[in-house]
């Protein structure tokens, strides 16, 4: 419509927000001019119009959104310094020390200056895709979720790109297969030791029997006497009548050892497993007390052999044999 030559919006025909489709709506700045203009013609106060102001509370801006979700993309670099150790570092970043090693293939703890670390943003693994992936064959081989996998790493939008590293949260990476070797003994007779799944192929040779000097009664060249030689070096020395190690639980319970499942540094880990069983000694236990390396004869390194894991093994389905 229009006042003395000023032209006025009025409302559609529809109501907008509550406002009566036969009101006229302005703005303010409007509403001033018109009131203005009509107070010059007539001298009266302006009522031609109502002034309505719109409600905006349903109308929806395009935001960015600020979030503190992380993702794939989060994996970091850090350049090791001086006195650093794998336990500092996974304390750091708020990670476990498995998730640092496998991201960076470790297989011992040792770490030097100026190392590059691939740093996960969670606990879990670090994973190069490779042809024939799929969600769920990796969410089966590290014991993981297959939504967590897609969500993390928006598979739902990209999939699993070949040669993409991906994170995989909360996976846990399996310990190496290892096959089933038999060893000649020393004389003309042979025995069939078979590791358990959980042992680690990759290992450090340490001495052959006859290059250590052994104090304990045990025949040399066996688990036994490896066992009670390097448990001692450790702080844990054993009873030198406690027999073939399948019999090494009952004889260290009855003698007052403490015979459990929770392993410590220098324990004698003991297994019925094989015709004799085995022994070995623990090296070293995770921070979770979980996994551990060990030291051992006639396993990994074959018979007549002592040698200590590389890898971290499980320490699940042993006994632990110590003071």
């Amino acid at each position: 419509m229009s006042v003395g030559g000023l032209v006025v919006l009025g409302a559609s025909s529809a109501d907008v927000n509550g406002v009566a489709s036969n009101q006229v709506v302005l703005d303010n700045v409007a509403q001033q001019q018109l009131d203005q203009h009509i107070s010059d013609i007539t001298g009266v106060e302006s009522t031609a119009a109502t002034v309505t102001d719109y409600d905006t509370s349903s109308v929806t801006k395009q935001q960015i959104i600020e979030t503190n979700d992380i993702t794939t993309h989060d994996v970091l670099t850090h350049t090791v310094k001086d006195d650093e150790t794998i336990e500092s570092i996974a304390r750091d970043y708020g990670v476990n020390v498995n998730t640092i090693k496998w991201a960076n293939d470790l297989t011992s703890d040792t770490l030097a200056k100026d190392d590059k670390l691939s740093i996960p943003p969670v606990d879990g693994v670090l994973h190069k895709v490779e042809d024939g992936d799929t969600v769920k064959k990796l969410a089966e081989k590290y014991d993981a979720t297959e939504d967590d996998i897609i969500a993390f790493n928006d598979a739902e939008i990209d999939g699993l790109k070949e040669g993409r590293k991906i994170v995989i949260p909360n996976g846990t990476k399996p310990d190496p297969v290892v096959s089933s070797p038999t060893y000649a003994s020393a004389g003309t007779s042979s025995y069939s030791y078979t590791p358990r799944p959980s042992y680690g192929s990759s290992y450090n040779y340490m001495t052959h029997y006859t290059a250590y000097s052994s104090t304990s009664t045990y025949s040399r060249g066996w688990c036994t006497d490896w066992a009670a030689y390097r448990a001692a070096q450790l702080g844990n020395p054993v009873q030198n009548r406690w027999g073939n190690a399948n019999s090494w639980d009952s004889g260290a319970a009855a003698a007052g050892y403490y015979v459990g499942s929770k392993p410590k540094v220098g324990a004698v880990f003991q297994s019925d497993y094989g015709w004799a069983g085995h022994v070995g000694v623990v090296e070293a236990v995770s921070a979770d007390g979980t996994k551990i390396k060990y030291s051992d004869m006639n396993g990994l390194a074959g018979w007549g052999n002592a040698a200590m894991t590389k890898d971290w093994v499980s320490a699940a389905g042993y006994d632990y044999i110590y003071r």
